[in-house]
C-alpha cells in the first residue's frame, strides 16, 4: 500500500502543488516514523525510503521535516518548493535522477549502478530496520 496520497496536478514545474496532499502523506509517515522512536530507535539511525517517484517526493519532504539517519529518493522532484523550505539539513541523502524514457508505457525503474551505489551508500549511514 502506497504511504502518498497526493495528486499530481500538472508537469509545469511552475503550477501549483497538492499541498494538503504532500502534508498529509507526511504526516503519516511521520507517525510511523514517532512510533519507532518512542519504542526506543533513535531517531538518526531512521532513513526514510521512498522509492520512485512520489515516494521520493515524500520522503524528502519528511526528511525535511525530521533529524533523521538518512533519507533515499529514487527518483521524485524537490516538493512544496513555494511555500515550504524542503531542506534535509545536514541529513545525509541518497538521490537518484533517472532520464525519463523516449519509450512510452515503460515502467519507472532503476538500475543495477544505481542500486550498488544505494548499497554502497547504505553501508556508510547508521541504519536502523523498521
Amino acid at each position: 500500500m502506497p504511504s502518498w496520497h497526493f495528486d499530481i496536478l500538472s508537469f509545469d514545474w511552475k503550477s501549483a502543488e497538492d499541498e494538503k496532499g504532500l502534508l498529509e502523506s507526511t504526516r503519516k509517515i511521520s507517525e510511523l516514523i514517532t512510533a519507532k522512536v518512542d519504542g526506543g530507535l533513535p531517531a538518526n539511525r531512521v532513513v526514510v525510503v521512498g522509492g520512485f517517484s512520489q515516494g521520493a517526493v515524500i520522503s524528502l519532504l519528511t526528511g525535511g521535516e525530521r533529524k533523521l539517519g538518512g533519507v533515499v529518493a529514487l527518483g521524485g522532484w524537490v516538493p512544496l518548493r513555494k511555500s515550504v523550505a524542503s531542506d534535509v539539513g545536514p541529513v545525509p541523502v541518497f538521490w537518484t535522477q533517472r532520464k525519463r524514457s523516449t519509450c512510452p508505457n515503460t515502467i519507472e525503474s532503476t538500475s543495477d549502478e544505481e542500486l550498488r551505489d544505494l548499497k554502497g551508500w547504505v553501508k556508510k549511514v547508521p541504519l536502523a530496520v523498521l
